[in-house]
């Protein structure tokens, strides 16, 4: 039945199928050997190394000391955050500390700072590892 009615069966498909309305994709024409080769050679930029938690390492295909300075960049900068968070919730409403807070809110400064400064550090560490003491690409 297919082969007589082959024509009849070719419109009526055509006539139920939905009609297009994107219009239809421009044929590139493929990319030459020597484009090919100038994308494949192409590295990320060296700027990446600015960004903190590792991303410039994790650009360059240094995943191992990308995620220690994630993990650690992180670590010390959730510490530095909880500890200044939890001090300034223990004010009053003079902006004062109690007497019995004193003390506790001397550890809580402190953690801020030691975390702050570690963040820093570390953050110092990855620019100076990226841009100095990393070789250039060939």
């Amino acid at each position: 039945m297919r082969t007589v009615h082959r024509e009849r069966i070719g419109a009526m498909t055509a006539m139920r199928r939905p009609p297009s309305l994107t219009p239809p994709l421009p044929s590139t024409p493929e990319p030459s050997a020597a484009d090919l080769a100038l994308r494949g050679t192409a590295s990320p930029s060296r700027g990446w190394y600015l960004v903190p938690f590792g991303v410039g390492h994790f650009q360059h295909g240094r995943r191992t000391q990308g995620t220690v300075l994630a993990v650690t960049q992180g670590a010390s900068l959730a510490i530095s955050a909880a500890a200044l968070d939890t001090a300034l919730a223990l004010r009053g409403p003079d902006g004062r500390y109690s007497a019995g807070d004193a003390s506790v809110t001397r550890g809580l400064n402190i953690s801020y700072l030691v975390g702050a400064y570690a963040f820093a550090a570390l953050y110092a560490y990855g620019v100076l590892d990226g841009l100095v003491l990393t070789p250039r690409d060939p």
